[in-house]
């Protein structure tokens, strides 16, 4: 219903120490509009270099219509997303 939000160093640091390749996401659906001017240091933005995507639901936090978001990776990532599966990116 509020959101939650983990820490994305409680993850790196695990798939760090088993030397797994991996692309992290974070699912800023709820709070993506307002966290960022909460936290001051805010560990979930393309600051952190093991970040490689963000969503952000417009239609949640900011009432705008039903569909309306944001999505962002870094350079050389949007292939992954441009998927048949995942056509709703486009």
């Amino acid at each position: 219903m509020f959101g939650s939000v983990d820490h994305p160093d409680d993850y790196i640091s695990l798939l760090e120490e088993y030397s797994l390749n991996y692309k992290m996401h974070v699912d800023a659906a709820y709070g993506g509009f307002v966290y960022p001017f909460l936290v001051e240091e805010n560990p979930l933005s393309f600051r952190n270099p093991s970040i490689s995507s963000i969503t952000i639901d417009a239609h949640k936090m900011l009432q705008a219509p039903y569909g309306t978001g944001i999505f962002l990776c870094r350079k050389g990532l949007i292939e992954n997303a441009l998927t048949k599966e995942a056509a709703y990116v486009e």
